[in-house]
């Protein structure tokens, strides 16, 4: 599971400014709870983020990338399921995943969940 992983975030960042990569995501079938479809993992240290709890863009592709590999059908033209991120860091959180199809061909992506607030502040310009 993608738990156990233990990236060295040096090497991550230096290669993902060496490559100009914005991040680094692992995905997995592998779950937490029983009614989720994946499990992931976002590290982008080299932009200061040793790793991210929820990324909700990266969960755009990841539905394209499962429906192209046959993981899943859309029936009605419309594939939903749950996908899991942020376990390892202590911040479980649970996206809610569409995928469109129209024409045999992924149309449109839906990312949404619950949120909780953890930082609050304020930023004076002068």
């Amino acid at each position: 599971m993608l738990k156990s992983l233990a990236p060295d975030l040096t090497r991550l960042a230096r290669l993902g400014e060496e490559r100009r990569i914005r991040g680094f995501c692992l995905a997995s079938r592998e779950t937490v709870d029983r009614d989720s479809l994946t499990h992931s993992r976002f590290f982008a240290p080299h932009l200061g983020i040793p790793e991210d709890p929820v990324t909700g863009s990266v969960h755009a592709s990841i539905p394209v990338w499962l429906w192209e590999a046959g993981a899943f059908k859309a029936d009605g033209g419309v594939a939903r399921f749950r996908a899991e991120q942020g376990d390892s860091l202590g911040r479980p959180g649970r996206l809610q995943v569409e995928l469109h199809v129209a024409d045999g061909r992924p149309a449109r992506v839906r990312v949404g969940g619950q949120a909780v607030t953890v930082l609050t502040g304020s930023l004076r310009l002068e």
